[in-house]
């Protein structure tokens, strides 16, 4: 059935479209754009975050899981302080 979807022979309930972009990690916008990524889903408030997360998004894959790592690390003990 995916290679339907990717052929324009058929496209996904919501439901479905959802279901994928949880597995794929990726908005249901990201998998109904062209697949390039937008300007606006990549602007920050803070101009350092915006340019570390350029740099983070030309990493490999390997460096990329180790930054997640990180900041769930952090994230999660910020939400335990609390």
């Amino acid at each position: 059935m995916l290679g339907k979807y990717e052929r324009d022979e058929a496209s996904p309930f919501a439901e479905t479209l959802q279901k994928l972009a949880q597995v794929l990690e990726v908005s249901a916008d990201y998998l109904l754009s062209d697949g390039k990524k937008s300007e606006k889903s990549l602007k920050f408030g803070d101009k350092t975050l915006q340019t570390y997360f350029e740099k983070i998004d030309k990493m490999s894959d390997e460096e990329r899981g180790h930054v997640k790592f990180i900041l769930e690390a952090v994230v999660k003990n910020k939400s335990q302080m609390f």
